[in-house]
Formats: C-alpha cells, sequence, structure tokens
C-alpha cells in the first residue's frame, strides 16, 4: 500500500463528521504533509491535537514510514474555514 493511501486509512478514526477530512500531500524528497480536520479537535490545545494523531502514526507506521511524514497540521472545521477564507480574502 502508498503511504498516501496507507496514511488515510490509518486516519479516518478522525473523521466523524461530513466537513472533517484527511488530506495527504507531496512535500518533496519522498515525504509528506498531513492536514488532519475533525471536530474531535473541539477545545482540545494543540499539543494534546498532535498527539492523538502521532499516537496513532506511531502505532501504526515502521520507522521508515514515520520519518516520511515531514509534518502534520490538525484544525477544526471552524478554524480550517477560517484560514480558507482569509486566504480568499486577501486575493
Amino acid at each position: 500500500m502508498k503511504l498516501h493511501d496507507h496514511l488515510i486509512e490509518i486516519l479516518k478514526e478522525f473523521k466523524k463528521t461530513p466537513s472533517d477530512h484527511v488530506m495527504v500531500s507531496p512535500s518533496g524528497g519522498g515525504r509528506v504533509l498531513v492536514v488532519v480536520v475533525s471536530s474531535m479537535f473541539k477545545d482540545l490545545p494543540d499539543e494534546e491535537r498532535q498527539d492523538r494523531v502521532w499516537r496513532r502514526l506511531i502505532d501504526h507506521l515502521d520507522d521508515e514510514e514515520q520519518a516520511r511524514v515531514e509534518f502534520v497540521f490538525t484544525r477544526t472545521p471552524e478554524e480550517a474555514r477560517d484560514i480558507r477564507d482569509a486566504v480568499h480574502n486577501e486575493r
């Protein structure tokens, strides 16, 4: 299974509502950026969000696969919408 598909499968537990989603994008050199938008993150500090996602990744990826994950962004659907709106308004 490709890393992209493996990450989507591993992180699907964070998708509880239609506005929740996981995106995996290449960042160069075989590495990837991961964006997890989940309503489960509501009222959680960034450290706890990251900890929950990384615990899942560490439990399901081997060391080489873990090293290929360059960065993980964790946002609620509302935070993701605010970012998208801010970017759109700057254009």
